[in-house]
């Protein structure tokens, strides 16, 4: 995704989207060099840059917050957070499935709305008590763009285009009507890809009217609003896809297995060269232990592989690095995407090996899937 961990709050890995580093530069440059001058003259081009440095920082700590909201919701509600990724004008919550009713999807969606308009209020007092207190422009300047700007941020999300947050609306209300999530998303999300149309238009326009810069905003948030909305269903039809599937429904059974004190001389010739597979299960006294694939040996020069077993280079069967063939396909998925890997081995109830499952398997299902219906 082109991301940058920045940590956890209250649990959940927050990210940062690549695209964050050029929103911040573009803000941070706008404010400091075109809006506070214009809108406070007279003040030093220092304390410009510094106003729009500590606004810059605190739009970004806005959109966190609104998002953060999003996730603390549903989590109440019994859905997993994997992470947060942020995005310019809101985030994606990396959640492990989809609302189990409407009524959740509007209390989550509503949530981010809420968020900034009551983030729009704090501001906007901040900015009127340190008026009242008689402090100067740059305090009073940067609280009321704070209040704008999250104000604004609510009156956007609020859109009827999904994935917005007033474009979940429509879904929840939509998906109340006709019973299927699955039609509701891909109406919310003709509705998203509308708006994008209609942004990336004005944006030309005002392009072609000599407003460079918001031109350029505008054309980059319809693009990004389209992908997002692409994204967004296809999301919801692999999600419906899988969504009564096991994971013995998808996992290659009774795989070759290879004993963990092999060289990776003997592992190469004996197994990859033979069996044709990208990786198998190790075991040692035949209860599994790992997990060995090319890329792990890949890692190791040629001239070694008479001294190093497989032992050194395998993946342990560490915490999530073995899921049981009677679990759901989304328990299977969250693994993989927390481990960041491609495979994991599959167990059955007394802990035998009873297959392996990776995300190749995942794709030719989906494909079967998608060439029947």
């Amino acid at each position: 995704m082109g991301a940058i961990r920045l940590g956890k709050i209250f649990g959940i890995e927050v990210r940062l989207h690549f695209s964050w580093v050029i929103i911040f530069f573009l803000v941070g440059y706008t404010l400091s060099f075109f809006y506070f001058p214009e809108q406070y003259e007279g003040l030093p081009q220092s304390t410009y840059i510094t106003m729009g440095l500590i606004t810059t920082f605190f739009f970004f700590a806005s959109i966190l917050f609104h998002e953060m909201s999003h996730s603390l919701v549903a989590r109440r509600n019994g859905i997993p957070i994997r992470f947060i990724t942020l995005f310019v004008f809101g985030g994606v919550s990396s959640i492990a499935k989809e609302p189990d009713s409407p009524n959740v999807e509007l209390k989550m969606a509503a949530a981010g709305p809420a968020a900034s308009l009551f983030l729009g209020v704090f501001f906007g007092a901040v900015g009127v008590v340190a008026a009242v207190a008689g402090a100067g422009a740059p305090i009073t300047g940067v609280a009321a763009y704070l209040a704008f700007i999250n104000v604004l941020l609510a009156a956007f999300n609020l859109v009827p285009g999904f994935p917005l947050d007033g474009g979940r609306l429509l879904r929840a209300l939509i998906w109340k009507l006709t019973g299927s999530i699955q039609r509701a998303t891909k109406i919310a999300a003709d509705f998203g890809r509308g708006v994008a149309v209609l942004l990336i238009a004005g944006g030309l326009f005002l392009v072609l009217t000599n407003y460079l810069i918001n031109g350029l905003w505008f054309i980059f948030i319809g693009w990004f609003l389209d992908q997002a909305a692409r994204g967004s269903y296809q999301q919801v039809v692999v999600s419906q896809a899988l969504s009564r599937v096991l994971v013995r429904d998808l996992m290659t059974p009774d795989p070759v297995t290879m004993p963990d004190d092999l060289t990776l001389r003997r592992a190469v010739d004996e197994y990859f060269l033979v069996h044709k597979h990208s990786g198998f299960p190790v075991t040692r006294n035949e209860e599994p232990v790992g997990v060995i694939s090319l890329s792990d040996i890949r890692h190791v020069p040629q001239g070694e592989w008479d001294t190093i077993r497989v032992s050194q280079v395998m993946e342990p069967l560490g915490h999530g690095a073995v899921v049981e063939a009677d679990n759901h396909v989304t328990d299977l998925l969250t693994r993989l995407h927390d481990r960041e890997t491609d495979r994991l081995l599959v167990v059955d109830r007394n802990h035998h090996i009873a297959g392996i499952v990776t995300n190749d398997d995942i794709a030719r299902y989906l494909r079967v899937q998608v060439a029947l219906r």
